[in-house]
């Protein structure tokens, strides 16, 4: 999977939409759950843990993420992963390491 980078507004609480991939492309969701985790990392704080994560295209790995109150609200750059669940077994995702997410003061 090559890295995605999403950048943010700073407060924003809109739905930010992601497509999961793996080395053979869109990772089919059907039947599955997906959470997801983020840090900060300059700081290296967690901003969120196993957040539920929508899936609107099972098929083809796009899921949407809706930020909670406080998870926007620090500039900077984050990390995210994705944990994908089906029949009790998970998959981490993007398997090589994070999908970006930089929070600015405006969309510039």
């Amino acid at each position: 999977m090559s890295a995605q980078t999403v950048t943010i507004v700073k407060g924003a609480r809109w739905p930010v939409q992601f497509t999961l991939t793996n080395a053979s492309g869109a990772i089919g969701l059907a039947g599955c759950a997906v959470t997801m985790s983020m840090h900060n990392v300059a700081t290296g704080a967690i901003v969120c843990t196993d957040v539920t994560i929508t899936i609107p295209t099972p098929a083809s790995g796009i899921v949407t993420w809706s930020p909670g109150a406080t998870e926007t609200t620090t500039l900077g750059r984050f990390l995210a992963r994705f944990k994908i669940t089906s029949g009790g077994v998970y998959q981490g995702v993007p398997n090589d390491c994070c999908i970006n997410i930089i929070v600015v003061n405006n969309a510039t």
